[in-house]
């Protein structure tokens, strides 16, 4: 796996609306649905609770399984965009 550099970080922060906690539009239920079927882990489990519990603070606590998420993310989003 490859270290992003902050301003790499920064960029995929900002892409996802993490900044506010949010991550996309993903609301608490379809969140934790992602992660455990991309990662087979529950975010919800209070290991993964972090300061304001928001799914940002959440994901950014999972960066070791960061790339893996981003890809299924973008994947999902173009299979999104080439169904339309």
């Amino acid at each position: 796996m490859a270290d992003l550099s902050i301003q790499e970080k920064a960029k995929i922060e900002k892409f996802l609306g993490m900044g506010s906690g949010y991550v996309a539009d993903f609301s608490d239920r379809t969140f934790q649905e992602f992660v455990g079927a991309v990662t087979g882990l529950d975010i919800d489990d209070p290991k993964y609770h972090y300061s304001s519990n928001s799914k940002a603070n959440r994901l950014s606590l999972l960066k070791w399984k960061t790339i893996i998420l981003l890809e299924s993310f973008f994947k999902k989003c173009l299979i999104t965009i080439l169904k339309s």
